[in-house]
């Protein structure tokens, strides 16, 4: 198995480093997770972990170089539409609705 290097530091990391953060670099910090969520969600797999420590950030001055969303352990392609009830994730950072056993996913 062959897999791609991430450099750089977790978002938790740079956290806790004390990077300040100026709103241009947290815009592109969304601007381009939401794309990769956006880019899995097109290909139908939900990640179901996102969290500070599965965000990949490379920064250069204090400027975005790169951003990868990582760790697919948990994730979950969705061959068909139905609801997913299984409540997976980190539960510091879980959603409500999963925490109550909520059904979540897309339905068609």
């Amino acid at each position: 198995m062959a897999m791609e290097l991430a450099k750089g530091d977790n978002l938790n990391e740079l956290f806790m480093k004390g990077i300040a953060f100026d709103n241009d670099l947290i815009r592109n910090i969304m601007r381009e997770l939401l794309s990769a969520v956006r880019y899995i969600h097109s290909k139908k797999i939900v990640h179901r972990d996102i969290k500070p420590e599965n965000i990949m950030i490379q920064l250069k001055e204090n400027k975005l170089e790169g951003l990868k969303l990582v760790d697919f352990g948990l994730s979950f392609q969705m061959l068909g539409s139905y609801l997913i009830v299984e409540a997976v994730g980190t539960p510091l950072y879980l959603a409500t609705e999963i925490i109550l056993k909520k059904p979540y996913g897309q339905v068609k």
